[in-house]
């Protein structure tokens, strides 16, 4: 790897850090405006920004790290639609997951988009049929 795309890829982690832990309040603040549980849905934003940072702090220039920023993210956008649960904003809050691919294009990766891609894929899957109401 040159050393220009390793520098962009710090710089990358270093600005998805950040911004993942960004999220928490905002996942807290929609799930209180929709009337869903707040605390739970911040709990779990929590917990997955814990173990992106621990993995970031582990190995910070490693892909496995640029790996998992990108499925803590998707898993951020799917929080946020779970929060939106029952209201007329969920199916709009889709549109973060194209976003979040997008964004994910920082790292200049592709291994790290076709994980987010995978991710929401999966994720779509699975809730499809185990909880319906928090996707759709």
């Amino acid at each position: 790897m040159n050393d220009d795309l390793f520098r962009i890829r710090q710089t990358a982690n270093r600005l998805m850090v950040p911004l993942l832990w960004l999220q928490v309040p905002i996942i807290g603040l929609v799930a209180w405006l929709t009337g869903n549980d707040w605390i739970e849905a911040g709990g779990l934003a929590i917990l997955i920004d814990a173990m992106m940072t621990a993995a970031w702090l582990w190995r910070p220039d490693a892909q496995s790290t640029r790996l998992t920023v990108a499925i803590a993210y998707v898993a951020m956008v799917s929080l946020i639609v779970a929060s939106c649960k029952g209201s007329y904003l969920q199916i709009d809050a889709h549109m973060y997951f194209f976003a979040a691919l997008a964004i994910l294009a920082v790292y200049c990766d592709r291994d790290v988009v076709l994980a987010g891609a995978g991710a929401i894929a999966g994720q779509h899957l699975v809730m499809n049929f185990v909880a319906p109401a928090l996707v759709f």
